[in-house]
């Protein structure tokens, strides 16, 4: 990125570039749930992990830079957004967490958990698919 940033377009190739992961690394995700090769909450903990993953990407090698989270911001969206059921794998995952999945655990983890659920709902456009479960 150092070098990158000295030719602001090559900079803009970066960031494509990440987008491009995302969005295919986000299909992979779908592909597996559309083929039952997965259930709904390890859909979502795989979208979680990612995040986590290239949130980190974002903050370390592009330096928190705002365009390249923003990028992030959008890539996440739009695979989340292309498969109606992302909102109710999320609703089935938070259902679980709450009933079973945060028993036992301190304040903290809650409180951490439910803030990377609610990161991910803000990248949903169909929020009320969410809100009907």
């Amino acid at each position: 990125y150092d070098l990158f940033v000295r030719v602001p377009a090559s900079v803009d190739n970066l960031r494509d570039a990440l987008a491009d992961r995302i969005k295919a690394d986000g299909k992979a995700l779908i592909t597996d749930q559309e083929k039952g090769n997965s259930d709904p909450p390890a859909f979502v903990r795989g979208v979680l992990s990612m995040r986590d993953r290239y949130d980190k990407v974002v903050s370390v090698s592009f330096r928190g830079e705002k365009k390249a989270k923003k990028r992030m911001r959008e890539s996440f969206e739009d695979f989340l957004n292309t498969d109606a059921r992302a909102a109710s794998c999320l609703a089935v995952y938070v259902d679980e967490l709450l009933r079973v999945g945060l028993r036992g655990a301190s304040e903290e983890q809650i409180t951490e958990e439910l803030q990377k659920v609610i990161i991910v709902f803000r990248y949903l456009s169909d929020k009320d698919v969410f809100e009907s479960f």
